[in-house]
């Protein structure tokens, strides 16, 4: 399958005005649109999505029976739950690749412990969750390629992410290869077709019968466990590591703490020779960054006094505040292991995506594996009545297809 290099322009729109929002999960709990028992232990609650890409685009919260405790990854359900959350993803999916009107559909999840604000790593930290996302063509049809997406002025200044092939080559050889050789059953399901700016992409060999397969939960919570440990052989070449608990220090900023740059080079010296197969390219970027990496408080002041000389005056309280929440949202570390995984339907095959965020949130986000990669932003602007209906409409019929 060829991957088209084009960026559909998707303005995501609100459901109904920000301030009237319930509390994500009192809201999965008390109004689902369906519940459907995943174990012993877990439910699934289909629900509404309060900012939605598309009318026909809807949730899948786990949650305990119980009602007690938060479902933060994968890794926190049980086996049979892991599979009933992936089963009830797929059913919900196949209703929406049946229908004619819809010419992609996207279905996954992300993991993130930040709980910044951040337009390009769209999660609730604390609660698992994944979407399911229909596109008509209407909605497809505002396709731009990149060379021009590169002049769009928001997303211009994210566009590139120096470490993510790096992370790629690192996730490559730590998480995938080792997981084909543990776990024969990768082969089955997934076969490598691209990388590079689409990150790590299988084609799903079983396609929607394979969130059915038993050994896909197991391949998926392994590839979340393999991840954070890569990372954090990584990361523990430039932050502090807690020699008590292992755990990476915060720093005042609430990111994690650096160590001073002749630490950071000695420990990177350490990592090459650990890892002979890392690229040239890839031990000079990471060397780079050894030497000039700055902490967050440097960054800000910054992007602050560029921000003053421009405007030649002192920036207000206000226009301060307003500089640190864009230069977070643009070039900020993501703090701890993140990653979106994905998978993508266009008519023929479904595809799988494993993005892992190593450092960075800039780049577009690959949130599509199927034709059309997908940047969304929004608008503001909350569905009028007649679209509110359309997508209530297409909830209702939702869910009389998946409780016949």
């Amino acid at each position: 399958m060829e991957f088209m290099d084009q960026t559909a322009e998707l303005r995501g729109r609100y459901r109904t005005s920000r301030e009237t929002w319930p509390d994500f999960i009192k809201e999965a709990r008390n109004n689902p649109l369906l519940e459907r028992r995943l174990s012993d232990f877990e439910v699934g609650c289909l629900v509404a999505v309060h900012s939605p890409y598309t009318f026909e685009h809807v949730m899948i919260v786990p949650d305990f029976l119980s009602g007690e405790g938060a479902i933060q990854n994968i890794t926190d359900l049980s086996r049979d739950g892991l599979n009933g959350f992936l089963r009830f993803n797929a059913d919900v999916a196949r209703v929406l690749s049946v229908d004619p009107t819809l010419r992609v559909v996207d279905l996954g999840y992300n993991f993130t412990t930040d709980s910044s604000d951040r337009r390009k790593l769209a999660s609730v930290p604390d609660r698992l969750h994944s979407h399911v996302v229909g596109y008509t063509q209407e909605e497809l049809s505002r396709a731009i390629n990149q060379q021009d997406l590169r002049k769009h002025p928001q997303w211009r200044p994210g566009m590139y992410d120096p470490l993510q092939l790096l992370y790629h080559e690192v996730l490559k050889h730590q998480v995938i290869d080792q997981l084909r050789g543990q776990n024969p059953a990768f082969d089955g399901l997934f076969t490598q077709t691209v990388s590079g700016h689409n990150g790590l992409t299988y084609l799903f060999k079983k396609g929607i019968d394979g969130f059915y397969d038993p050994d896909l939960g197991g391949i998926l919570r392994s590839l979340h466990q393999m991840g954070q440990t890569a990372y954090n052989e990584l990361v523990s070449c430039f932050c502090v590591v807690n020699p008590d608990n292992g755990q990476f220090v915060e720093s005042s900023g609430r990111r994690f703490e650096l160590l001073p740059q002749d630490d950071r080079l000695s420990r990177i010296k350490q990592y090459f020779k650990q890892h002979p197969w890392l690229s040239e390219d890839h031990r000079s970027t990471l060397a780079n960054l050894a030497r000039r990496i700055k902490t967050e408080d440097r960054v800000i002041e910054t992007a602050v006094a560029k921000s003053e000389r421009f405007k030649d005056r002192e920036l207000t309280l206000e226009e301060r505040k307003q500089v640190t929440r864009d230069t977070i949202d643009r070039v900020w570390a993501i703090k701890d292991f993140a990653y979106t995984a994905v998978w993508s339907w266009a008519g023929e095959g479904w595809y799988f995506g494993f993005d892992p965020r190593v450092f960075s949130a800039t780049g577009i986000p690959v949130s599509g594996r199927a034709g059309v990669s997908k940047v969304f932003w929004r608008t503001g602007e909350v569905f009028s009545e007649h679209e509110l209906a359309s997508a209530q409409q297409f909830e209702q019929e939702l869910v009389i297809s998946l409780t016949k």
